[in-house]
């Protein structure tokens, strides 16, 4: 597989013979190409010598003493003597860079390791085209087209260089992880910036494009969602926009504990008036609503039971939840309010904000029993907002609110 990122995409060609430039790739697996072929092909066993290239590099000009040259990229070893070693890697490595190399060229004018009173930094010609600067130029170049047509193009070049990992080879090394998520950061502003642009344009095609190419990328950043999400309301794809909603709020709980902002829940909101226009066919594909007998009230005795028979009635799949839904009121003057009108609001939200394949059902009571399929534990806050939210949003005034409790389960 051809690891080289795609310059030509960004308007760059390492393969132009007639260009005499040097190009060094940090997206992907580190290298560098020269005439469109890699001078680093046969370097042999040459890891840590390239290790020491690739960590001086980025840090663009920074004189480091050997001590912390090994510290930083092996901070696991423990070496004797760092000078001795830092020495024979970049002796190792000046010889790569002349002749030692693919081609048999001598590089070491365009590239080198500078030694300044015992320490360390690399210094690079104008001869050589960084990845990484082509990639925050055009990244930069974001706020300043205005045509839709210009900032597809654009975008196509920003994801045609950064389409793979930053230093792939390195990704989890402690000197690699700031600079990745750097990078990660720039892209997603620009992505963003794109957007913003294009959506003041009115093309939400070309929105439901760019979104779903960076969000294979990175799926957490809240913004682009956002966009995506709007642009699959725009196009009435509101069972995708539900289904994606519910997804990727719970990603971002279980991987970065954080909860929808309020842009975010005001997306949720508009598929909830949305789902309004249509109550008799919910156009997300919501939960469903079991046919087991309403109970009036529902003694305790039988939840185990009424349980047992909605999931045996509806089979959902993988780690089940079990959740008991009750309608409280905020206040005593609240408690008075028509108790069946609450139980259709709480029927509405269940049934546009749990997700197809849940089940629920009601009682002539003041709660329901849910059946939510596929839900693990670190989900169920998630799960009992999402719901609350629904309700809320049925509520002239905030008079009653949702105690939901959720509990693992599994049939005996």
């Amino acid at each position: 597989m051809d690891k080289h990122l795609d310059y030509e995409a960004a308007g760059f060609s390492p393969e132009a013979g007639d260009s005499g430039k040097i190009y060094v790739n940090m997206f992907g697996f580190f290298d560098i190409l020269y005439k469109g072929s890699s001078i680093l092909r046969n370097v042999g066993n040459s890891g840590k010598s390239l290790d020491i290239l690739k960590f001086l590099i980025i840090q663009k000009g920074l004189i480091f003493l050997p001590e912390a040259i090994a510290a930083n990229v092996w901070p696991a070893n423990d070496y004797i003597d760092e000078k001795k070693v830092i020495r024979t890697y970049v002796h190792r490595l000046r010889k790569i860079l002349a002749y030692e190399n693919a081609t048999g060229l001598d590089f070491s004018a365009d590239i080198s390791v500078l030694n300044i009173k015992g320490s360390y930094k690399a210094e690079l010609s104008d001869n050589v085209i960084m990845d990484t600067d082509v990639f925050q130029d055009l990244c930069h170049q974001a706020s300043k087209e205005e045509g839709t047509a210009e900032l597809v193009r654009l975008f196509e070049s920003i994801i045609g260089l950064y389409k793979r990992n930053f230093l792939e080879e390195n990704r989890i090394d402690a000197w690699v992880v700031s600079f990745r998520n750097y990078y990660l950061r720039v892209f997603c502003q620009a992505v963003n910036t794109i957007l913003d642009r294009i959506a003041s344009n009115g093309d939400n095609s070309r929105i439901y494009d760019i979104c779903e190419q960076s969000l294979k990328i990175y799926d957490l950043d809240e913004a682009i969602n956002i966009h995506f999400l709007k642009a699959m309301i725009a196009s009435d794809q509101l069972a995708g926009a539900m289904q994606h909603y519910t997804y990727i709020t719970e990603k971002m709980h279980n991987e970065l504990k954080i909860m929808p902002s309020d842009k975010m829940r005001a997306i949720y909101g508009q598929l909830q008036i949305d789902a309004e226009e249509t109550p008799e066919a919910p156009r997300h594909g919501g939960a469903h609503q079991s046919a087991q007998a309403q109970l009036s009230p529902a003694p305790s005795a039988n939840l185990a039971d009424m349980i047992r028979n909605i999931v045996l009635e509806y089979q959902p799949s993988g780690s089940i939840a079990v959740g008991i839904v009750r309608i409280a009121p905020t206040d005593a003057e609240a408690a008075s309010a028509d108790s069946d009108e609450m139980l259709i609001n709480l029927k509405f939200a269940l049934g546009n904000s749990l997700r197809h394949g849940d089940s629920f059902v009601m009682t002539h009571d003041d709660f329901a029993v849910i059946v939510v399929q596929n839900a693990r534990e670190e989900y169920y806050e998630t799960i009992a907002q999402r719901i609350n939210d629904a309700f809320a949003r049925r509520l002239a005034n905030p008079t009653h609110e949702l105690d939901i409790k959720l509990y693992p389960a599994r049939l005996v």
